[in-house]
């Protein structure tokens, strides 16, 4: 219970004061893990001792009171010591051990005064864990039940909005955006009812940043959410719905940067961020992520491993959309598929693939550029496309419950992607690594029956971080100046964008943490802009690279260096500058990478 106690506290206060380092940061801590961590240790531990009291019976000589002094004190200790985040594994381990020796030392001199301590205390450890269980579950249902009482009367046919986020989804595999397989019935259906955008941009190349661009409007420079949380000086969208009368909640399956931990708790009434099954509590815990993830993921090829799934993700929704339906509601969702493990459930890893085990990328133990086989690459891709699939057809569950409750004419629903992928492309796996087009080109779609053109389809090239001014502009605020914007609403009301329509930018911090030497990222910052011709990317080291997005879709042909690209490249480095986010001049030339894989 004192492990438990210690590094749920610990844990929650380092996040809570941003005092967390960068690879702590990923793990999620809800409120709730300061009872929840001692009742899984208290299993763990259990169990542990069980098993010694098994080892004393066949072994009644050995000193079993020293080695499980010894041994509790180092697992306590690791635990505590893991939460600081500053030390290797290895380090952590010899730490704790040098400190359980000398804890042994001492323990062995006053053997008694210790063991009657900790007599003493564990009943009041009970019932600290008890009462925190309590105190922290009710005050959450009392907060919720206040705010939702404190909300200012809402504008009359205000309509629900639902904000639906498919992590992770690069729109190219998408049949609504040209991919020869039906990947996606549901969504191109959503598609004919509504808007599309073909050249959607997001605003990086991974989870963090690109969420809170969606809710604040800005720009990664801008909103800072790339290396920290999300400050809470930066206004969201969910902020301004609760502020106009909203019932407001997020759900999120990818808990390690869409939380409430990263900064994204405000303007949400509920955040359901996690606890959605025992063994994802479980993974919360030091010793639970360290079993599920090195020993389970190594022997069930990721099948084990406790990912929320987007079915869980859309029932959780519909149960909270359906607690009180006199007020509009906002709703953002986040759901995982097809992030890595590409492992589609059944019949869905067959759809496209023949391999048992396709997703041979492991994203914990090999890296960010893991070097496939003509085979396994294909078997990724098989599998990937099979979570598209997947997570399809649970869109079309969802857009079912909500015409079967009678809401589908009265509810905006925005359909998008968090970022796109590597599958190969460039000789890049996965995301993060740099800012070519398949990690930034995403789906977009936005459906109101009766309100918005259906079929309508929009070529120019957006930004994702447009969203919360185009809602508000839904809502009738079309001069708002809450959000930066611009709002959509003009390029599906009129044949031709505005003349001064913005470019679509996106950016990429140096990202060390979990990539390999050989990707972009590694060595430096980088920054893209997009319109309708051309797509940019400055490296802060290796300069610029340009692309022409008409001819060249696949990102080829450097063209750069030609006389027409220096041209349009200076142009692109004028803009970043009015922006004001650029690089010092100079750097070495642009670094070639592997030819994309066809």
């Amino acid at each position: 219970m004192a492990t438990g106690f210690g590094e749920g506290l610990g844990l929650w206060f380092m996040q809570v004061f941003h005092v967390a380092t960068w690879k702590m940061q990923q793990i999620s801590m809800p409120l709730q893990m300061i009872w929840a961590a001692p009742m899984c240790y208290v299993l763990v531990f259990g169990c542990v001792g069980v098993i010694l009291v098994g080892l004393q019976i066949l072994i009644p000589r050995m000193p079993w009171t020293k080695f499980v002094v010894f041994l509790f004190s180092i697992g306590l200790l690791v635990a505590l010591l893991s939460v600081i985040g500053r030390l290797t594994p290895l380090g952590t381990v010899g730490f704790s051990v040098g400190l359980a020796s000398a804890f042994l030392r001492y323990y062995l001199k006053h053997e008694e005064e210790i063991t009657a301590f900790w007599r003493r205390s564990l009943p009041w450890l009970a019932v600290a864990t008890l009462f925190a269980l309590v105190a922290i579950q009710g005050g959450i249902r009392i907060a919720e039940r206040r705010a939702l009482a404190a909300l200012p009367p809402a504008k009359p046919g205000a309509p629900n909005v639902v904000v639906l986020v498919v992590d992770t989804l690069r729109a190219d595999r998408l049949s609504t955006y040209g991919y020869s397989r039906q990947t996606s019935p549901h969504m191109d259906q959503l598609g004919r009812e509504g808007v599309t955008f073909d050249s959607a941009v997001a605003t990086s190349s991974w989870t963090l940043p690109t969420h809170a661009s969606m809710l604040t409007g800005l720009a990664p420079h801008v909103h800072e959410a790339e290396r920290t949380v999300l400050r809470h000086s930066n206004i969201t969208l969910a902020e301004a719905m609760l502020a106009r009368g909203y019932r407001t909640a997020a759900v999120s399956a990818n808990s390690e940067w869409f939380s409430r931990g990263h900064g994204f708790g405000p303007g949400f009434v509920r955040f359901d961020d996690g606890f959605y099954s025992p063994l994802e509590v479980w993974m919360h815990t030091l010793y639970g992520r360290t079993l599920v993830r090195v020993v389970l993921q190594k022997l069930t090829h990721g099948e084990s491993l406790p990912m929320r799934t987007a079915t869980s993700v859309f029932q959780a929704a519909i149960d909270w959309i359906g607690s009180g339906q006199s007020r509009p509601f906002f709703v953002f969702l986040n759901v995982l598929e097809p992030h890595t493990p590409y492992d589609p459930p059944p019949p869905w890893n067959s759809r496209f693939s023949k391999a048992k085990h396709p997703d041979a990328i492991d994203i914990n133990l090999n890296g960010r550029s893991a070097k496939l086989t003509p085979d396994q690459l294909e078997a990724e891709q098989d599998a990937y496309d099979g979570e598209v699939a997947y997570v399809d057809d649970q869109i079309g569950s969802f857009l079912t419950t909500l015409k079967a409750k009678g809401l589908e004419e009265h509810t905006v629903v925005i359909l998008t992607g968090d970022h796109g992928e590597s599958l190969g492309d460039h000789g890049l796996q996965l995301h993060t690594n740099a800012l070519y087009w398949e990690l930034i080109h995403i789906p977009l779609i936005f459906r109101w029956p009766g309100h918005l053109p259906a079929g309508r389809r929009v070529a120019t090239t957006v930004s994702m971080a447009s969203l919360p001014a185009t809602v508000l502009d839904l809502l009738g605020e079309d001069k708002q100046t809450m959000f930066r914007g611009p709002s959509l609403t003009p390029l599906w009301q009129e044949d031709k964008p505005p003349a001064d329509w913005p470019v679509a930018l996106a950016e990429m911090v140096m990202f060390h943490f979990g990539a390999p030497s050989d990707v972009p990222s590694y060595h430096g910052a980088m920054k893209s802009l997009a319109n309708s011709q051309w797509h940019f990317i400055l490296h802060e080291k290796f300069g610029a690279q340009l692309y022409d997005r008409m001819r060249d879709r696949e990102e080829l042909h450097d063209l750069a260096a030609t006389a027409e690209g220096q041209r349009v490249v200076a142009d692109f480095t004028k803009t970043l500058q009015e922006l004001g986010t650029t690089f010092p001049q100079g750097g070495e030339a642009p670094r070639k990478h592997s030819e994309p894989v066809k």
